[in-house]
């Protein structure tokens, strides 16, 4: 940091570390002295992501609402989970959908975030259309997450069958995943 203190991105990397660690508080120091000392010189985008980390979600919404024009997704993402911390799930997914359709852009950050939502807020169809959105993206880079989410939908909708055939397949693809296997033998009762 002493190389370049105005370095945001590596700040929040380091309380992210941290936190990860049981260190979060160590973490919220660097950041609380990054917002005291050097706003000026940050963008809102940057105020808004660190304001996020502090948990000062009132000021890290206005933040962000002011930098989504200027940072697109990135922006549009954590505005999101902004409002979602804050319980207003359907401002988080009018936000996600208004860029979506705004923007042209396909997301499968954006748009796996929204179909979280939707399982927060009971709508399970609007989420599994969602995940499998975001799957048709290629080389989308969560593939993994994305399955798992659309399991979990059909798990939801009370599908077993197509959620346990579903993971059937997941497994070959990621044999590792220890919650995924003992979530098949659920599946496999049901």
């Amino acid at each position: 940091m002493s190389l370049n203190e105005r370095d945001y991105d590596r700040l929040i990397d380091i309380y992210c570390v941290l936190n990860t660690n049981g260190y979060g508080e160590s973490g919220k120091t660097y950041l609380q002295n990054a917002m005291e000392s050097g706003t000026r010189y940050m963008t809102n985008f940057e105020k808004g992501r660190i304001s996020y980390y502090l948990e000062d979600y009132e000021n890290a919404r206005t933040y962000l609402d002011k930098a989504k024009e200027e940072e697109g997704s990135d922006a549009v993402l954590f505005l999101g989970k902004t409002h979602e911390v804050l319980g207003d799930y359907n401002y988080a997914v009018s936000v996600y959908n208004t860029f979506l359709t705004e923007s042209g852009e396909q997301s499968p950050e954006i748009l796996n975030q929204m179909g979280l939502c939707k399982l927060q807020m009971k709508d399970y169809e609007g989420a599994l259309t969602a995940f499998q959105q975001a799957m048709n993206i290629e080389d989308n880079g969560m593939m993994q997450t994305l399955k798992m989410n659309e399991i979990v939908a059909y798990e939801r909708l009370l599908q077993y069958k197509q959620a346990a055939t579903l993971m059937s397949s997941y497994l070959k693809s990621y044999p590792d995943d220890e919650t995924a296997k003992r979530e098949y033998e659920f599946l496999k009762t049901r």
